[in-house]
């Protein structure tokens, strides 16, 4: 199977998300509005790097070298 880099908006997204379940503000099975909001990413687009998020989540929020399945 292919791995690719995540790309710029993903990444941003990714520490997004991490710096949102950190603060403890929303759980974040209902953070798509947030990206959606912060982000200024469309519904459908966020609720991919959501669940790509969600797939490949890291506690330390090291995302810099992630490679993804393509």
């Amino acid at each position: 199977m292919a791995q690719r880099s995540l790309n710029e908006m993903e990444h941003n997204c990714f520490m997004y998300l991490h710096t949102l379940r950190e603060s403890g503000a929303v759980n974040m099975l209902g953070s798509t509005p947030y990206l959606v909001r912060d982000m200024g990413i469309d519904e459908t687009t966020a609720r991919g790097v959501l669940a790509l998020w969600m797939k490949y989540f890291n506690r330390e929020g090291e995302y810099d070298d992630l490679m993804i399945d393509a």
